[in-house]
């Protein structure tokens, strides 16, 4: 566990800075007409489940640094649909309440690594999923304006970093859908290198069209 820590701190700066980026990018200009509502939806509920992952081994990186990053997804949210967020939190609070009046003692193993493996495999269905609708969403609208290149670039790196953290906690779940992750969300970043080059390249392209007809 020596490695644990500071390897959990270095990637959870990471990844807690990149959904900042976006967040204030999307506050500064507004722009949510390329960003996927369901993709945030599933992102505010994977860092909720990131966040009790660190709860459950004791891993105090993990705890405040994914819960900021959860703050700040939970922004963008909330600047793409009101009622989205708050549908979201008021389904998670309910099924906390439930649970507790109903089954304390699940409550409180879940607190527990006793539920490590389970939580893991939820979260790595909410992670496999995640940016599924970001993707499929970029690729029908070929839009990547609203996409702050600085998040997704630190997605990239701190995801890396968290799958090492994962096997060193021998978690072989979470070591998949992290994997499962970061092949999306590099293949956002990709878009959003190559499709950004795109009017540029469509100009250059028609200038040399002219070019060449006035030749």
């Amino acid at each position: 566990m020596g490695l644990v820590e500071p390897l959990s701190l270095v990637a959870g700066t990471m990844t807690m800075s990149a959904p900042g980026i976006q967040a204030w990018k999307t506050l500064r200009t507004r722009d949510v007409t390329g960003l996927s509502t369901g993709s945030y939806v599933l992102l505010v509920l994977l860092n909720m489940l990131s966040t009790l992952i660190g709860v459950q081994y004791g891993v105090v990186a993990m705890i405040v640094l994914n819960g900021l990053t959860l703050m700040f997804y939970a922004a963008t949210l909330f600047l793409i649909s009101r009622a989205a967020m708050g549908a979201v939190f008021g389904v998670v609070g309910t099924g906390i309440t439930l649970l507790a009046i109903a089954a304390p003692t699940v409550l409180a193993d879940l607190l527990t690594t006793r539920w490590a493996e389970a939580t893991g495999f939820i979260y790595g269905l909410a992670a496999c999923f995640s940016f599924l609708p970001q993707v499929v969403m970029t690729h029908r609208t070929r839009n990547v304006s609203a996409l702050a290149l600085g998040n997704l670039a630190l997605i990239v790196a701190g995801m890396t970093i968290w799958i090492v953290v994962c096997a060193l906690l021998g978690n072989w779940s979470l070591i998949f859908w992290n994997s499962v992750l970061l092949l999306m969300v590099a293949e956002l970043l990709r878009l959003k290198l190559t499709l950004r080059r795109a009017p540029q390249d469509t100009r250059n392209d028609m200038g040399d069209a002219t070019h060449a007809q006035l030749s």
